[in-house]
Order: C-alpha cells, then structure tokens, then sequence
C-alpha cells in the first residue's frame, strides 16, 4: 500500500531570520492501514471529532514524529513518534505510527 508523506523543509528565511518552510510530498510504502473509530468531545457550542488510525511500517522506515500523511486522500498528522511492531515470538515485523486528524465544527 502506497501513502503520501508531506514532510516539512526549510526553504529560506523571512525578513525577521525566521525559517520558512514548505511540505515536500513522497511516496511511503506502508505494509498496512488500520483505521480508528471516531471520538466526539463536545463543548459549549464546540464539538470536536477526532479521527485516526495506526500506520504499519516496514522496518526502519524514515518517518519523522512530524511528518503528516495522507491516506486514501485524507490527511493525517503523526501522533508521536514510531514504536517497534514487535511479535509475540520475537520477531520484528516492523514500525507502528498513530495517526489522527481533528475536526471541529460549531455546536
């Protein structure tokens, strides 16, 4: 399964020193995709739907913990850094990342 990684580089900087930035797209081979239920939290007139799922990596994969990513045309931000996928038996398949995107919409 193919995912696109946007990852951010330093293009320059503005006038005040600052880095300026831009998202440069690849293509990531990912072994798999397992999506996460939604989770609602409402506020006073706020209510905020959180998305996300779990990305399988296959091992060293070059991920960054600020890397975003989108998956079937959907973006989603990293949720932290990687974590091994380790087996039960030892063996080590490969790399987890959590993933998740917001939404919020008013009451």
């Amino acid at each position: 399964m193919i995912v696109t990684r946007l990852r951010r580089q330093a293009t320059g900087v503005d006038r005040y020193g600052k880095p300026t930035y831009t998202e440069v797209a690849s293509d990531l081979d990912v072994v798999g995709w397992a999506p996460q239920v939604s989770a609602e939290s409402n506020g006073v007139e706020v209510q905020t739907l959180e998305y996300g799922g779990t990305l399988y990596l296959h091992p060293r994969s070059d991920v960054a913990d600020d890397d975003a990513f989108l998956v079937y045309g959907v973006r989603y931000e990293a949720d932290g850094p990687k974590a091994l996928w380790k087996h039960p038996t030892g063996r080590y398949p490969g790399d987890v990342l959590i993933v998740k995107r917001k939404e919020f919409s008013d009451g």
